[in-house]
């Protein structure tokens, strides 16, 4: 790769698709960073069957804290440390398609902060979600990552000479809109669809069965955002009330056979 790329995830019982995931980014990272919060799966095991990934675990807390900033500046101060030129931020059930490759060796350089399309895949790996609504509970829905949909600040251009700072204050939710960027990366930042982060969480059992709704639903009670019950409705028809209307994943998104 023309630079030095370090990919920085984290983790929690991500063992139903992590090898996924690492073994299309050990293509062009040079370190990747692992910070797990707690997971009772095999996601250990599989990590540390990759040279490239260094493991890092977080202290034991009360699950229902979600911890997000703090969690964020932690993997951030790991980060760091390999003084990279760029930093790629990832859960664990998220894949950069394949055009980021020739992407990135032609990278603008001035740019500081980059939000690719964000593709949820649904079904299937072999498609995704593309429907616009909004919910009985007032929330716009839009799955269109080519129109509108979902961006996340996800790579950014690492400066040694600046002190890269997470709101820590905050337990669940974006922090600000270069999230999971460091909320004081310098403009200019920029947005593309030349190349997209595929989203599998979507096909996750946990997410399927309607459990995560639950997880979620808890957490937000705890910061307040609504009460537990107004919590599941919320996510439940976030997810379900909508008349899905999936597109075929492109070829060339796709990494084919990796080992």
């Amino acid at each position: 790769m023309k630079h030095k790329i370090i990919t920085g995830i984290g983790s929690k019982d991500g063992g139903w698709i992590i090898d996924k995931t690492l073994k299309v980014v050990s293509q062009f990272s040079e370190r990747i960073i692992l910070l797990d919060d707690g997971s009772t799966d095999n996601t250990k095991d599989i990590c540390l069957s990759y040279n490239k990934v260094e493991w890092n675990e977080r202290k034991k807390h009360d699950w229902v804290k979600r911890e997000e900033g703090i969690q964020r500046q932690e993997l951030m101060d790991l980060c760091k440390v390999y003084n990279p030129d760029y930093i790629l931020w990832l859960d664990v059930d998220e894949i950069p398609c394949n055009r980021f490759l020739n992407w990135m060796e032609n990278i603008d350089e001035t740019i500081n902060m980059w939000g690719p399309t964000f593709v949820n895949l649904w079904g299937s790996e072999d498609t995704y979600r593309v429907d616009k609504y909004v919910t009985s509970t007032g929330a716009n829905m839009n799955w269109d990552p080519l129109s509108g949909g979902r961006k996340k600040g996800i790579l950014m251009k690492y400066d040694k000479n600046i002190d890269y700072r997470y709101d820590t204050s905050v337990e669940r939710g974006p922090v600000g809109e270069d999230f999971p960027s460091p909320h004081n990366v310098p403009q200019p930042h920029s947005y593309t669809n030349d190349w997209c982060i595929i989203h599998y969480g979507k096909l996750d059992p946990y997410f399927t069965s309607g459990d995560k709704n639950k997880m979620y639903a808890k957490q937000d009670e705890y910061v307040g955002r609504r009460s537990y019950t107004e919590g599941v409705v919320h996510h439940e028809r976030a997810r379900l009330e909508g008349e899905p209307i999936l597109v075929k994943v492109p070829e060339d998104w796709k990494w084919g056979v990796l080992k």
